[in-house]
């Protein structure tokens, strides 16, 4: 879906659930979401994405 995508290993402040499946063995990796149109709503009430982002997002997260 994305020729020429770069993967790169990243650390962010918030916390996930996968530590837990990780702490057993299981293989587990996070994806991130679609560009955010206003970077500042991030996780706010005015937290906003463009709809080709979603459509993509969706495509990527249910791609076999």
């Amino acid at each position: 879906m994305f020729p020429g995508a770069v993967t790169l290993p990243t650390m962010l402040t918030g916390a996930t659930d996968m530590s837990f499946l990780r702490a057993k063995g299981v293989h587990a990796y996070g994806i991130g979401a679609p560009a955010l149109e206003n970077e500042t709503g991030a996780h706010g009430n005015d937290e906003r994405i463009s709809i080709d982002g979603f459509g993509k997002f969706v495509e990527l997260s249910i791609e076999r």
